[in-house]
């Protein structure tokens, strides 16, 4: 009888343990393939940018420019000029919204509406009607400091 009592015991306490385990949270977020899920953040007050080249020769950086706001400053950034010294230029500002993952912006030629997801130090903006999707890097280091230090107000070739 005391064999019984002990087994009895035994057994309860395995299915015990293993109620515990099977209640975990063993939903897979990440769809099976070990990718970091994507997370949406505030685009207020950041900076972000994106190198463009031709035939692998540097030409410039964009910069996209988000301020607490509501609007988006695009603008370049190079050195390509005769003095080798950094210059940014302004070229457009639009006016943006977010709301949860939805993004909009706004300039004279109306309202474009899509997503933006960050993860880490990328931006993907995907636009509704856009042949692609937007994917920028946070300006940190170097083209951080050299937007910070560039000289303002020359007009250039892309203007004010």
């Amino acid at each position: 009888m005391k064999k019984l009592q002990f087994f009895s015991l035994l057994l309860g306490l395995v299915f015990g343990s293993l109620a515990f385990v099977a209640c975990g949270d063993d939903d897979d977020d990440n769809n099976n393939n070990n990718t970091p899920k994507a997370t949406t953040a505030t685009l207020a007050d950041t900076k972000w940018y994106e190198e463009q080249t031709m035939d692998g020769k540097f030409l410039n950086y964009v910069t996209y420019i988000f301020d607490n706001a509501g609007h988006v400053s695009f603008g370049n950034l190079d050195n390509n000029g005769a003095d080798k010294k950094w210059h940014k230029w302004t070229r457009h500002t639009y006016d943006y919204t977010v709301s949860g993952e939805k993004f909009s912006w706004t300039n004279e030629g109306g309202t474009s509406t899509g997503t933006y997801s960050i993860n880490g130090d990328i931006l993907t903006i995907k636009m509704n009607g856009s042949s692609r999707d937007i994917v920028v890097k946070r300006m940190t280091g170097d083209v951080l400091n050299w937007y910070n230090n560039a000289i303002e107000g020359f007009e250039g070739y892309y203007g004010k």
